[in-house]
């Protein structure tokens, strides 16, 4: 089911990379004409812009601190943005900007990404990938070199990174030395940052020819590489309605830290994959004062919860999927779901929203649901993400409707490759409903 659906969002990324502009494509390269240009200062928003700023190499916004965190500490916290695969710093610049007005000062560079409308480039073997991680190493010591020239604490420094600039951003900051050669700019700066928060990330490198070309990839496989900076805090965004990146992504990113003893946390909501990060939508205002409250040290344990579960998904061995919770749930804070996997097989625990477009009777949707029978790509299906557990293990995940326009549907979904009779089918379990504006 979803991986039809994730073959057409190629598709459409594909498309988006056709149709850039010959200075979009080469910001793509790290060579943009606009790095050769001197600053200029944009004062037009109630915070100043310096724009295309030589950063590390790489051209470069920066975002000075605006007048809504007064509140916080001189000198400011600092924060570098990596944008996604698309390829233009432009769309970090709604989420760059809100989080500068709150206080930070916030850098947004550009970086190489692998041109997705070109064949991958043969004969450079895997140069592509280290000059990613080149570029962005280099924007993080140039970032700790000069922040305290705009106001920022050098030793304060948060990477925020969405879909490809998650990966990347995940890449480099894991690590406390770097096991990519040649990489000799500002070698006397430290570039691990404090925190990394990852929007969407594309932690399996989808749409950077991971997959293609596996045995070049290898070295910069984010969830190949072992953990070193363990004092990394990490704090992950994804949407269940996210159309580009799988829910998936992050959640093997989450378990992959935590295996290495980092302090890691995966919060899911009902975004978009481009939502997150436009501050004109719920979701991109929430993703923006969710970073100023991490990088104040002052996340809201409302939507961070450590506490009991709210609700349990378990999938038991005679083809049984059953649900122990409320089917209504607040928009003003996260709930825990406990997903078990009580089979032998390899299970993901999903959320799906039904199309606005459909009118299906609960009946319809919960068919199969806690029965031996389920169901394969119903009509209702829009979007969703997936949760793995491995055989007879647990997890727990936190979830939130932050745009609360669509109803959820909560299934078990036995991974494709196993010996399940129907793996790659779903058991619809429970209908999740927003409440808007009430803690239940």
């Amino acid at each position: 089911m979803q991986t039809r659906r994730l073959f057409a969002a190629v598709a459409v990324a594909v498309w988006i990379g056709a149709c850039a502009t010959a200075d979009e494509r080469n910001e793509l390269r790290g060579s943009s004409p606009a790095s050769e240009a001197p600053p200029t200062a944009d004062t037009s928003a109630e915070h100043s812009v310096l724009r295309d700023l030589d950063v590390g190499g790489s051209p470069a916004d920066v975002f000075l601190p605006g007048p809504r965190g007064s509140d916080l500490a001189d000198p400011a916290p600092v924060v570098m943005m990596l944008h996604g695969t698309e390829g233009q710093r432009s769309h970090m610049a709604s989420l760059a900007a809100a989080v500068a007005a709150d206080g930070a000062l916030v850098y947004v560079p550009a970086w190489p990404v692998i041109d997705q409308a070109a064949p991958f480039p043969e004969g450079q073997g895997d140069e592509p990938f280290r000059a990613q991680s080149e570029a962005v190493v280099c924007a993080l010591r140039h970032v700790r070199r000069t922040a305290a020239q705009h106001g920022g604490d050098p030793a304060d420094l948060t990477v925020v990174g969405h879909s490809g600039g998650g990966m990347i951003g995940a890449r480099v900051s894991i690590v406390d030395d770097l096991p990519w050669p040649g990489i000799d700019c500002d070698t006397d700066v430290d570039h691990r940052p404090t925190r990394f928060i990852g929007l969407a990330g594309d932690y399996e490198g989808y749409y950077q020819y991971a997959q293609q070309r596996s045995d070049l990839y290898a070295p910069y496989d984010v969830l190949a590489l072992q953990p070193t900076n363990t004092e990394l805090d990490v704090w992950l965004l994804h949407g269940h309605n996210d159309d580009a990146v799988n829910v998936y992504s992050s959640a093997l990113f989450v378990d992959h830290l935590r295996d290495a003893g980092i302090d890691a946390r995966l919060l899911t909501t009902d975004s978009t994959h481009a939502a997150i990060v436009d501050t004109d939508t719920p979701a991109g205002r929430f993703t923006a004062d969710r970073i100023t409250e991490i990088v104040r040290g002052e996340p809201e344990p409302v939507w961070w919860p450590a506490g009991p579960v709210d609700a349990t998904l378990s999938f038991a061995p005679a083809e049984v999927c059953s649900y122990e919770g409320p089917d209504t749930w607040p928009n003003d804070r996260a709930m825990t779901i406990r997903f078990v996997n009580r089979t032998e097989f390899d299970t993901s625990f999903a959320l799906v929203s039904i199309r606005t477009d459909a009118d299906p009777s609960p009946d319809a949707v919960l068919e199969g649901g806690s029965g031996e029978l389920g169901v394969d790509d119903p009509e209702w299906v829009d979007w969703g993400g997936f949760r793995p557990v491995p055989p007879g293990e647990s997890r727990t995940m936190p979830f939130a409707f932050v745009e609360a326009d669509q109803t959820f549907v909560l299934y078990c979904h036995p991974e494709a490759g196993t010996t399940h009779p129907r793996a790659n089918w779903m058991y619809p379990a429970a209908i999740l409903t927003p409440v808007v504006g009430s803690a239940g």
